[in-house]
Protein backbone atom coordinates (compact mmCIF):
# COMPACT_ATOMS: atom_id res chain seq x y z
CA UNK A 1 0.00 0.00 0.00
CA UNK A 2 1.22 3.48 -1.08
CA UNK A 3 1.82 5.48 2.18
CA UNK A 4 0.40 9.39 1.69
CA UNK A 5 2.24 12.06 3.73
CA UNK A 6 0.46 13.10 6.05
CA UNK A 7 0.16 15.69 9.11
CA UNK A 8 -1.25 14.58 12.57
CA UNK A 9 -3.31 16.79 14.24
CA UNK A 10 -6.21 16.50 17.12
CA UNK A 11 -9.93 18.56 16.26
CA UNK A 12 -12.53 18.92 18.50
CA UNK A 13 -15.77 17.67 16.52
CA UNK A 14 -19.34 17.40 17.80
CA UNK A 15 -20.41 14.16 19.40
CA UNK A 16 -23.41 13.50 17.24
CA UNK A 17 -20.66 13.81 14.20
CA UNK A 18 -18.23 11.45 15.74
CA UNK A 19 -20.96 8.93 16.44
CA UNK A 20 -21.89 9.11 12.63
CA UNK A 21 -19.25 8.87 11.21
CA UNK A 22 -18.14 6.16 13.84
CA UNK A 23 -20.69 4.12 13.08
CA UNK A 24 -20.20 4.67 9.17
CA UNK A 25 -16.73 2.89 9.82
CA UNK A 26 -17.61 -0.01 11.34
CA UNK A 27 -20.07 -0.41 9.30
CA UNK A 28 -17.82 -0.45 6.39
CA UNK A 29 -15.12 -1.98 8.64
CA UNK A 30 -12.24 0.38 8.48
CA UNK A 31 -10.93 3.21 10.41
CA UNK A 32 -12.58 6.47 11.55
CA UNK A 33 -9.77 8.05 10.21
CA UNK A 34 -10.58 6.77 6.48
CA UNK A 35 -14.33 8.06 6.65
CA UNK A 36 -13.17 11.37 7.75
CA UNK A 37 -10.58 11.51 4.88
CA UNK A 38 -12.90 10.67 2.37
CA UNK A 39 -15.09 13.29 3.95
CA UNK A 40 -12.21 15.96 3.50
CA UNK A 41 -11.29 14.88 -0.03
CA UNK A 42 -14.62 15.58 -0.90
CA UNK A 43 -15.02 18.84 0.50
CA UNK A 44 -11.40 19.68 -0.88
CA UNK A 45 -11.85 18.60 -4.44
CA UNK A 46 -15.75 19.21 -4.71
CA UNK A 47 -17.39 20.81 -1.92
CA UNK A 48 -15.87 24.22 -1.77
CA UNK A 49 -15.90 24.72 -5.40
CA UNK A 50 -18.61 23.32 -6.99
CA UNK A 51 -20.73 25.67 -3.87
CA UNK A 52 -18.37 29.04 -5.59
CA UNK A 53 -19.82 27.88 -9.32
CA UNK A 54 -23.19 27.53 -8.40
CA UNK A 55 -23.91 23.80 -8.80
CA UNK A 56 -27.30 22.24 -7.25
CA UNK A 57 -27.84 19.03 -6.62
CA UNK A 58 -30.53 16.82 -8.19
CA UNK A 59 -31.07 13.12 -7.48
CA UNK A 60 -30.40 10.82 -10.04
CA UNK A 61 -34.01 10.29 -11.07
CA UNK A 62 -35.13 14.03 -11.13
CA UNK A 63 -32.18 14.42 -14.01
CA UNK A 64 -33.34 10.82 -15.86
CA UNK A 65 -37.03 12.19 -15.74
CA UNK A 66 -35.69 15.71 -16.73
CA UNK A 67 -33.25 14.46 -19.85
CA UNK A 68 -35.95 12.02 -20.72
CA UNK A 69 -38.76 15.20 -21.66
CA UNK A 70 -36.36 16.46 -23.98
CA UNK A 71 -36.07 15.42 -27.57
CA UNK A 72 -32.93 15.01 -29.80
CA UNK A 73 -32.57 18.80 -30.96
CA UNK A 74 -33.09 19.81 -27.07
CA UNK A 75 -30.30 16.61 -26.07
CA UNK A 76 -27.98 18.36 -28.45
CA UNK A 77 -28.99 22.02 -27.18
CA UNK A 78 -28.40 21.13 -23.22
CA UNK A 79 -25.55 19.38 -24.34
CA UNK A 80 -23.94 22.28 -26.04
CA UNK A 81 -24.53 24.26 -23.08
CA UNK A 82 -23.26 21.58 -20.78
CA UNK A 83 -20.05 22.13 -22.55
CA UNK A 84 -19.56 25.42 -21.66
CA UNK A 85 -20.15 25.25 -18.51
CA UNK A 86 -17.50 22.08 -18.59
CA UNK A 87 -15.16 24.82 -20.47
CA UNK A 88 -15.79 27.48 -17.95
CA UNK A 89 -15.52 25.11 -14.56
CA UNK A 90 -12.06 24.24 -15.72
CA UNK A 91 -10.57 26.80 -16.05
CA UNK A 92 -12.19 28.13 -12.52
CA UNK A 93 -10.97 24.47 -10.74
CA UNK A 94 -7.43 23.77 -12.96
CA UNK A 95 -6.45 27.51 -14.27
CA UNK A 96 -6.51 25.45 -17.61
CA UNK A 97 -9.29 24.73 -20.83
CA UNK A 98 -8.23 21.62 -22.74
CA UNK A 99 -9.29 18.15 -23.06
CA UNK A 100 -7.21 17.01 -20.44
CA UNK A 101 -8.60 19.72 -17.66
CA UNK A 102 -11.79 19.01 -18.99
CA UNK A 103 -11.85 14.87 -18.85
CA UNK A 104 -10.53 15.99 -15.21
CA UNK A 105 -13.37 18.05 -14.42
CA UNK A 106 -15.42 15.54 -15.38
CA UNK A 107 -13.74 12.78 -13.42
CA UNK A 108 -14.64 14.91 -10.49
CA UNK A 109 -18.81 15.40 -11.48
CA UNK A 110 -18.66 11.54 -11.49
CA UNK A 111 -17.10 10.78 -8.99
CA UNK A 112 -18.96 13.31 -6.67
CA UNK A 113 -22.08 14.39 -8.58
CA UNK A 114 -23.04 10.67 -9.36
CA UNK A 115 -22.89 11.18 -13.10
CA UNK A 116 -20.63 7.94 -13.82
CA UNK A 117 -17.32 6.17 -14.08
CA UNK A 118 -15.32 7.52 -16.92
CA UNK A 119 -11.62 5.73 -17.92
CA UNK A 120 -9.74 6.65 -20.55
CA UNK A 121 -7.43 3.74 -22.33
CA UNK A 122 -5.02 3.71 -25.40
CA UNK A 123 -1.85 5.46 -25.44
CA UNK A 124 0.41 7.73 -28.08
CA UNK A 125 -2.31 9.88 -30.45
CA UNK A 126 -4.94 7.20 -30.06
CA UNK A 127 -6.88 7.27 -27.07
CA UNK A 128 -10.62 5.88 -26.10
CA UNK A 129 -13.00 7.35 -23.43
CA UNK A 130 -15.56 5.45 -21.75
CA UNK A 131 -18.28 6.55 -19.88
CA UNK A 132 -20.59 4.39 -18.16
CA UNK A 133 -24.11 5.74 -16.27
CA UNK A 134 -27.49 4.99 -15.25
CA UNK A 135 -29.18 7.70 -17.39
CA UNK A 136 -30.36 5.84 -19.97
CA UNK A 137 -30.15 6.58 -23.87
CA UNK A 138 -31.15 10.14 -23.45
CA UNK A 139 -28.29 10.40 -21.12
CA UNK A 140 -25.83 8.86 -23.52
CA UNK A 141 -27.67 10.88 -26.38
CA UNK A 142 -26.74 13.92 -24.01
CA UNK A 143 -22.78 12.93 -23.12
CA UNK A 144 -22.31 12.36 -26.91
CA UNK A 145 -23.93 16.43 -27.82
CA UNK A 146 -21.59 17.24 -24.80
CA UNK A 147 -18.19 15.73 -26.11
CA UNK A 148 -19.36 16.65 -29.79
CA UNK A 149 -19.09 20.28 -28.80
CA UNK A 150 -16.23 20.07 -26.60
CA UNK A 151 -14.33 18.70 -29.55
CA UNK A 152 -15.81 20.43 -32.97
CA UNK A 153 -13.08 22.97 -33.80
CA UNK A 154 -10.18 20.94 -31.90
CA UNK A 155 -7.82 19.22 -34.56
CA UNK A 156 -8.89 15.65 -32.99
CA UNK A 157 -10.77 13.18 -34.75
CA UNK A 158 -13.41 11.71 -33.12
CA UNK A 159 -16.12 9.03 -33.08
CA UNK A 160 -18.70 9.03 -30.70
CA UNK A 161 -20.81 5.63 -30.29
CA UNK A 162 -24.02 5.69 -27.46
CA UNK A 163 -25.28 2.67 -26.10
CA UNK A 164 -28.27 2.81 -23.30
CA UNK A 165 -25.94 3.35 -20.40
CA UNK A 166 -22.04 4.53 -21.72
CA UNK A 167 -20.69 6.17 -24.68
CA UNK A 168 -17.39 5.34 -25.84
CA UNK A 169 -15.40 8.15 -27.77
CA UNK A 170 -12.41 7.16 -29.75
CA UNK A 171 -9.88 10.23 -30.24
CA UNK A 172 -6.70 9.75 -32.78
CA UNK A 173 -3.87 13.16 -33.29
CA UNK A 174 -4.87 13.31 -28.74
CA UNK A 175 -1.38 15.24 -28.39
CA UNK A 176 1.02 14.57 -24.99
CA UNK A 177 0.79 16.58 -22.34
CA UNK A 178 -2.77 17.96 -22.20
CA UNK A 179 -3.64 15.52 -19.43
CA UNK A 180 -5.13 12.31 -21.18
Amino acid sequence: MKRVNSKLTTVRIPRELYDVVSEDANSESVGFNTVLTRILRKYVEWDRLASKFGTITISREGFVGFLALANDEELDRLGSSFAKRIVEGSEFWFQASHLGSWLSLFNLMAKHGGLGVIRVTGSGKEKTIHLRHDLQISGSKFFAATIRALLQGSDLKFKIEASQNAITVKLSGAKKGKGI
